[in-house]
């Protein structure tokens, strides 16, 4: 299972990376077209070994759907970037993945992975919104390299009070929590570098933060409860 959890973060991050992260788009847009490729012809890619991982973990046709559908997503911001002011719904990016994670902790209930994934989403895309601004990701538009001081906490306070929100709709079962451990651990690091990032940064253009890796490691270790 640990494999099958890496394979998915690895591709996760190389997609995000070429979508989100570029440094120039066209290289970044012709790797994702290789993976498109690659999963269009995923019977013919066994050999990949990230996919050899996965494609012995999952039923083919599921695999194929989703993996597809989470790289389409992908290939869509960087071609066009990606507005989330005004329904703040980041459930569908990376769903795919995040369907197939649920999966192989033998968890299925979709709305609840869906609600997961739209917190974990956003959490991650708050720590990037200096980064996520020259490609046209907006989470506000206000968030510019002008923003004040004052403008960036009142936004940010107001993301957390939507994401606490959001987890009061997820009524997880203690059995359920456990069940999805791997998955809580993630969600309870990348709420510790919020909370110091919003804490800590006035402006996220010019500031950054560091959390330290036994600080991430505790948090693993308790993900006990969400």
């Amino acid at each position: 299972m640990t494999k099958v959890l890496y394979a998915l973060d690895q591709l996760k991050y190389q997609w995000l990376k070429a979508s989100e992260l570029y440094s120039e788009p066209y290289p970044s847009l012709q790797k994702l077209q290789w993976w498109q490729q690659a999963l269009t012809n995923l019977k013919d890619r066994r050999d990949h070994p990230l996919l050899t991982i996965l494609y012995q973990s999952f039923e083919f046709d599921s695999l194929q759907e989703y993996l597809l559908s989470d790289l389409n997503y992908a290939l869509q911001t960087i071609a066009e970037g990606r507005n989330y002011q005004y329904s703040l719904d980041l459930s569908e990016s990376f769903l795919g993945i995040a369907k197939l994670k649920a999966h192989a902790l033998q968890f299925n209930e979709l709305e609840q992975i869906k609600t997961l994934n739209h917190i974990d989403e956003l959490l991650r895309h708050i720590l990037m919104i200096g980064k996520h601004f020259s490609r046209n990701i907006i989470l506000n538009s206000t968030l510019t390299p002008q923003v004040t001081k004052e403008s960036f906490h009142q936004i940010m306070n107001e993301l957390m009070q939507y994401i606490h929100t959001l987890k009061q709709h997820l009524h997880l079962t203690a059995a359920q929590i456990k069940q999805l451990k791997p998955l809580i651990a993630l969600h309870k690091q990348q709420m510790l570098c919020v909370k110091k990032f919003i804490k800590k940064v006035d402006n996220p253009f010019v500031e950054s933060i560091h959390v330290s890796s036994f600080a991430l490691l505790f948090t693993s270790v308790s993900a006990s409860k969400l």
